[in-house]
């Protein structure tokens, strides 16, 4: 006999037909339902709908059950609270005949194979009681880890204390009858089998939102019984789309009633480790710090509590972006949206800096509108702290070797970045430079650090002169070609803004969209391109997000928030 063992579904109906469809191929001709039906997923009455169809089925009943039945009788007008929102949908979601269904399930279930007794609970307690100790329980549960969210290594270090030294399991597994105990609850799968081997412990993990740091897949158990008695377990992953589940989540009716729980829940399902347990140890801190004694929390409590644990358990403590075609809008503007998703991120205690191939003197009003200390000025040739500045100019003689050359080229439009500003051999209104004829004189007296150029009738790539050796060229925007000294790159600049904070690279995201923003994005922990960025920036990137004129730096960094993007 094959029984597919499944427990903790959590309303989440695209997995259970994953696996329901996994489970055909293995051969399955029983199924084992170990609880959790409800909450956590938008489709709850589905699932219900699928497993009662099932045959062969032993369905127990789990905690998440209960909580439905603690709404009977209750006032639809008294649900305000912001913690109780996600068992209001899913009561709301679930119909009369099958709540009732719910209700008279039993919370355990004993049946024999081939003379194997199977015994089915949705908690091992059921079984084993309360063990108290150092089990792997107590690392999922935070009680070891705080508010952070429990690590695949410190996971498995847990299994293994239970497996092998948590003395008070084996005591209670020497007082056990002989048989199979199939539980669920903790969403982790795990199996053990006595060293006598007289008894089978299987938790199958949940279906529906599994925690055991394996993200994209979800878990089940083909539970194998023989008829001479022999019990084998097959721990199965399959694979699934989490991805496309989580944006499925942010458009469904749970996601507009239960905001803050379904964004917990794409956490969790999108890395695979558990969140809700450190955010409601954190939100009891919170609460407790701004005198808040209601429980369960009121909404404003629950909303402004997931706003700031959700920007501390950030991994990334800065935020680099490019200004034009990347922040700015075309019409050189940034959106209020944008200011307040990057002041939300500075707020939380991350650095937003500027990294642009403008001036500083064409950085200042955007500075100031996003409160920001920290820039990188025309590519790197300066950057800016409150400690200073580092400047990384071309030298006198390979200025006047380049300028020489483009000089050589009838129709050139020449310009030089200068420590004292902007100067160019012909008008150019937009920029307003100073036009002399003598830019060779401007480059003895004065530090540059660019040097512009294009021509009417010529690609800018044809203007890539003979150069010395500690200057290299770029096109920027298509239209120029951009002359610096090898030390003035953004990457460097951008290093010495890192270095200057005390932030590591890989805690930095970059966004950006030219070919002089190819670096940072490679070098920086998540590097995103903009969907108007140039295709080989969008081909070295992490990922892509919307247009400049489409917000695509404040939409990705919600996303972010949200657990979307996992490197």
């Amino acid at each position: 006999m094959k029984y597919a063992v499944l427990a903790d579904i959590h309303g989440n109906l695209q997995a259970l037909e994953t696996v329901l469809s996994d489970a055909a191929k293995q051969g399955a001709d029983g199924y084992i339902f170990a609880g959790d039906y409800c909450l956590s997923g938008p489709y709850p009455n589905e699932c219900l709908k699928v497993i009662r169809e099932m045959p062969n089925a032993y369905i127990v009943r789990g905690n998440e059950e209960s909580y439905l039945e603690k709404l009977n009788g209750t006032d639809p007008k008294t649900w305000t609270d912001g913690q109780m929102q996600i068992s209001y949908y899913s009561y709301r979601a679930v119909p009369k005949e099958n709540r009732d269904y719910l209700e008279a399930l039993p919370h355990t279930i004993d049946i024999a194979c081939s003379g194997v007794s199977i015994h089915i609970a949705h908690d091992r307690s059921a079984f084993l009681g309360k063990i108290e100790g150092t089990h792997w329980s107590s690392f999922l549960f935070g009680e070891k880890y705080g508010n952070a969210p429990v690590t695949k290594e410190q996971l498995d270090n847990g299994i293994r204390k239970d497996n092998d030294a948590d003395e008070m399991l084996q005591e209670r597994l020497r007082e056990l009858p002989d048989g199979v105990y199939i539980f669920g609850h903790t969403h982790i799968q795990w199996s053990y089998r006595s060293k006598d081997g007289r008894i089978v412990l299987i938790n199958p993990g949940s279906c529906g939102l599994p925690l055991d740091c394996l993200a994209g897949t979800v878990p089940y158990v083909i539970l194998e019984v023989s008829d001479d008695g022999k019990v084998s377990v097959d721990e199965r992953r399959v694979t699934f789309d989490v991805k496309g589940y989580a944006e499925s989540l942010t458009k469904s009716a749970q996601y507009e009633q239960a905001k803050v729980w379904t964004k917990v829940i794409m956490k969790e399902i999108l890395t695979a480790r558990e969140h809700l347990m450190p955010f409601l140890r954190f939100l009891e801190e919170y609460a407790n710090r701004i005198g808040d004694s209601r429980r369960p929390f009121a909404v404003e409590t629950w909303e402004k509590g997931y706003e700031i644990w959700n920007r501390t358990i950030q991994p990334y403590r800065a935020i680099i972006v490019d200004l034009d075609r990347t922040l700015l809008h075309s019409d050189k503007s940034i959106t209020d949206d944008t200011k307040k998703v990057l002041s939300d991120w500075q707020e939380a205690g991350a650095q937003v800096f500027i990294a642009s191939a403008r001036p500083e003197r064409a950085i200042t009003e955007y500075r100031d509108a996003l409160g920001v200390t920290s820039v990188v000025t025309l590519n790197g040739a300066r950057s800016v702290t409150p400690h200073g500045t580092e400047a990384n100019a071309i030298s006198t003689e390979s200025a006047a070797a380049i300028l020489a050359e483009l000089e050589a080229i009838p129709g050139t439009v020449i310009s030089i970045e200068a420590e004292s500003g902007l100067y160019s051999n012909i008008d150019i209104p937009i920029w307003q430079p100073i036009v002399t004829e003598d830019l060779a004189g401007v480059a003895k007296r004065d530090a540059v650090y660019k040097i512009l150029a294009s021509h009417p009738d010529m690609p800018p790539e044809s203007l890539a002169v003979p150069m010395p050796d500690d200057v290299y060229c770029t096109v920027a925007d298509r239209k120029l070609i951009q002359f610096m000294a090898r030390t003035a790159t953004k990457w460097n600049g951008i290093l010495q803004l890192l270095q200057n904070a005390g932030i590591p690279a890989e805690q930095a995201v970059y966004f950006g969209d030219d070919n002089d923003d190819i670096e940072p994005i490679v070098k920086c922990g998540l590097g995103v391109a903009v969907a108007n960025a140039l295709p080989e920036v969008k081909t070295k990137a992490d990922a892509v997000t919307l247009s400049n004129d489409e917000d695509g730096v404040a939409v990705f960094l919600r996303r972010l928030e949200d657990g979307f993007f996992c490197k």
